[in-house]
């Protein structure tokens, strides 16, 4: 990312081995970004009763342990060198430095939770949508999906860009679903460009300001309940 207004770049990073995070942030890389509600209150869906049971679904955004400022600057998540989707490691390295470096936040985390009062042999957890107002750079808006806790992933389901161009089943390797629930994480963040001949807010071709939008969507049974998120 280059600064032409003549600013100071500020660089953070954080690694294991070859793996690194680096968190990087310049004054004028602010991107607006204004939950709807504060980090740790849910964000839920409606609840719909099916014949014998019922279905329930809520985002909630998680407080990592940062202090900066909500709005996002450009960051970069390790990733596999193969197939380009962010490893455990990389995810766990952002999650350990409270997703931020030298005062800025790099990356947004949102915990998602599904349950069926009855058991479900078919259900369906879809990222339905997820779409950025930036108005000529979405490229380099990124999502990565995975398991785990509040704090560490263990394991990574998918990862791409924005603006969605088909929903994303993330419970597709398991289908069930009852009482006791299901939990997946959704990361996002602004990747960094370090190839870029000019600044991700420059009001050029590379110009990635702007904020985001989503739904998550569980179906099972007869019924469908959906919960939205945005910042």
């Amino acid at each position: 990312m280059e600064n032409k207004n003549g600013q100071g770049i500020f660089y953070g990073v954080i690694g294991v081995a070859t793996l690194v995070v680096a968190i990087i942030g310049a004054t004028f890389a602010y991107f607006s970004a204004s939950a709807t509600t504060n980090y740790v209150n849910a964000i839920t869906g409606n609840t719909l009763d099916l014949s014998d049971g019922a279905l329930s679904i809520s985002v909630t955004k998680l407080d990592v342990g940062g202090t900066a400022n909500a709005g996002l600057v450009p960051a970069t998540i390790a990733v596999d060198q193969q197939s380009g989707v962010p490893t455990a490691a990389g995810i766990n390295d952002a999650l350990d430095a409270h997703c931020e470096k030298d005062g800025y936040t790099g990356c947004h985390v949102y915990k998602i939770q599904a349950s069926s009062a009855t058991a479900m042999q078919e259900a369906q957890i879809k990222l339905k949508t997820l779409t950025t107002s930036a108005a000529t750079n979405k490229t380099d808006w990124k999502y990565v999906i995975y398991q785990g806790t509040d704090s560490a992933a263990s394991s990574v389901i998918t990862a791409g860009a924005m603006d969605l161009a088909t929903a994303v089943d993330m419970h597709a390797s398991t289908r069930t679903l009852d009482s006791n629930g299901v939990v997946y994480y959704l990361m996002i963040y602004l990747a960094e460009d370090n190839h870029a001949t000019e600044a991700q807010n420059s009001g050029g071709t590379n110009d990635a300001t702007g904020t985001y939008n989503g739904t998550v969507e569980l179906t099972a049974g007869n019924g469908t309940v959906t919960a939205n998120f945005t910042a």
